[in-house]
């Protein structure tokens, strides 16, 4: 008897303390985001009703992201699951899969309004006639036109004020004013691209045409597919032979290009350079973070594209 009491009296011990050391869910945002830009677009839906939860974060790029077991027991408790969509997360297509049928899966993408483009292939886009340049896979950054951002954000605020509908009046006052806001940074961001709009130039690779097209800027072509591809000595040349042929005098790197990649591509040309980081990998992230993003952007358009002042 004595020991059975000691035995229940020792389970019930373990068990107080697997629930102290279980993490709780309580206090936690049920709102879960993919990435950074998209992050901020929701927190700042969400604002005076705590911070939405973030995936990729860090320095990580999607492109290469693995979820921790920690993120995938965060999406099995959450009610929404905002992301770009399943061709860009692709670290969550499983996950999405299998989580419970109570939890809203909310692709971004396929909010109403979003203007979307096909991704274009390395080289040079303007083609002949004939030589179709483009792949059949969308181009998924949309977040770099604001006018997609605008409508995402309606989107948001519809699918939070129907999940949450207590809470309406504080999700419709925030979209709003973050559409305001969206709205005269679209204007600020025409009027500094505006000089710049007959400069060409060429992107690591094609990550850009929402904002290009946005703001009718004068890309050429891109230097790689993907990112993640390693670039030949045969695609060096060929880009190089672009460089010169159309007399770029700007090439955009990313946070993960070797910056000795430019000076190769370049040769004895004078070529300037700038880093872009579409998807904010190395900003922290925030309600903020959208228009740090976009005002970064346009700093290294401006830094890259201005007109060169000879003595």
């Amino acid at each position: 008897m004595n020991a059975r009491r000691l035995v229940n009296g020792h389970l019930g011990f373990v068990c107080a303390l697997l629930l102290m050391s279980a993490p709780s869910y309580a206090d936690e945002s049920h709102v879960v985001v993919s990435i950074k830009p998209l992050h901020s677009l929701v927190a700042a839906v969400m604002e005076g009703d705590g911070e939405p939860t973030l995936l990729v974060d860090g320095a990580s790029s999607p492109h290469s992201f693995n979820l921790r077991p920690s993120q995938i027991e965060a999406l099995q408790h959450a009610d929404i699951v905002f992301y770009d969509d399943d061709y860009f997360e692709f670290f969550l297509r499983r996950v999405l899969q299998h989580l419970p049928p109570q939890t809203q899966r909310v692709a971004l993408a396929e909010s109403p309004g979003i203007r979307t483009y096909k991704l274009r292939m390395r080289g040079l886009w303007n083609q002949p006639s004939g030589d179709n340049p483009f792949s059949e896979m969308p181009d998924l950054h949309l977040w770099l036109d604001p006018q997609n951002a605008i409508a995402m954000a309606h989107n948001i605020e519809t699918v939070l004020s129907d999940r949450y509908p207590d809470k309406r009046a504080l999700y419709q006052a925030n979209a709003a004013r973050l559409i305001v806001q969206l709205q005269v940074l679209n204007a600020e961001l025409h009027q500094r691209m505006a000089p710049l709009q007959s400069t060409p130039f060429i992107v690591f690779h094609d990550a850009y045409q929402y904002f290009e097209k946005a703001y009718h800027l004068n890309a050429l072509g891109c230097i790689t597919f993907s990112p993640e591809l390693m670039l030949s000595p045969r695609h060096v040349i060929e880009v190089k032979h672009l460089i010169a042929a159309q007399q770029v005098h700007c090439v955009f790197s990313e946070p993960s290009m070797d910056p000795r990649m430019v000076q190769t591509l370049a040769g004895d040309e004078t070529i300037r350079s700038a880093t872009l980081d579409p998807e904010a990998t190395l900003l922290a992230p925030g309600k903020g973070l959208y228009f740090t993003l976009m005002h970064q952007m346009a700093d290294g358009f401006v830094q890259c594209l201005q007109p060169v002042i000879k003595p």
